[in-house]
Formats: structure tokens, sequence, C-alpha cells
């Protein structure tokens, strides 16, 4: 049955409805593929986002394990700081009392010296005021300011002269 010059069945109802109907297959078809991508994505994005959850844990593990590691070394440096300074005070005693040794026995030296040369001062004067005394005797003797010699004639037979002794006064 024609009605004019369209056909009956007409083809393009026939073709809109299949062209609907194809275009709301695709559309499903579509959406699904959409929504595996989108799944896809998300398990992609969530281990992306364990795997940065894990980095920062280890990381945070890690600052903690150097902390600890540089607190030891702090606290091992401080401890040898500590010992080297008592072994130093201890040395630096040590060289203090042999320091003050050394001072006592130069003291003693000095004063050892200092004896020596005053007893060489007193005996140099001494010596001095005993040889000022023989030189000055005879000048300071009362019965004789002037000694004599008296020469007396050799005997005969005798080769050498005589001395006699002057008399007493």
């Amino acid at each position: 049955m024609q009605h004019g010059s369209t056909p009956i069945p007409d083809p393009t109802l026939l073709t809109t409805e299949a062209l609907t109907r194809e275009i709301a297959g695709l559309k499903e078809l579509l959406f699904q593929k959409i929504d595996a991508q989108r799944d896809v994505q998300n398990e992609k994005f969530t281990a992306i986002q364990t795997q940065f959850k894990e980095r920062d844990t280890r990381s945070d593990q890690t600052a903690k394990d150097n902390k600890s590691a540089i607190d030891a070394a702090f606290n091992a440096a401080k401890e040898a700081v500590s010992k080297s300074e008592g072994t130093t005070v201890k040395q630096i005693d040590q060289f203090d009392g042999k320091i003050n040794d050394v001072k006592d026995r130069l003291t003693r030296i000095e004063g050892k010296g200092a004896g020596i040369s005053l007893s060489w001062a007193v005996i140099i004067a001494v010596a001095g005021l005993v040889l000022a005394y023989v030189a000055l005797r005879p000048s300071l003797s009362p019965a004789s300011s002037d000694p004599r010699v008296v020469y007396v004639p050799v005997p005969a037979g005798a080769s050498t002269p005589a001395l006699v002794p002057a008399p007493n006064k």
C-alpha cells in the first residue's frame, strides 16, 4: 500500500528506529567501556596512593632511624670528649705537680747558690780581715812600732851569719 510516494511500512521510520536502537546499544557499550576505564584508573590511583603512603612511612622510619643514630653518635662524642677532658685534666694536674717539684728544686738550688756565694763572701771578708790584721799588727802593737833587725858579726870559723832575735823591751 502506497500512499503517495511513501512505501508502507515506511523505511524512514524503520531506519530511524534501527538507528535509535543501535545508538542506544553503542551508548550502553560506550558507558560500559568508560566505567571499565574509570575502574582501571581508580585502581591505578589507589595503587599510586598506596605507594606514596608506603614511601612516606619509609621516609618517616628512615628519619627516626637517622635521628636515633645521630643522637647515639652525639652521646658517644660527648662521652669521648668528657673522658678526654678528664684525662687532660689529670695530665695537667700531673704536670702542675712536676712543675711545682721543679720550682722547689730550682728554689733550693738558688738558695744553695746564694748560700755558697754568701759563704765565699764571708770567707773572703775574714781572709781580708786576717791579712789586714797581719799587715797592720806591727803598727798596732804598743811595744814597738819599728821592728829592728840586729846583725851580729859572724864568729870566727863560721861561714854564714847568725840571726839573733831582737831583745824584748
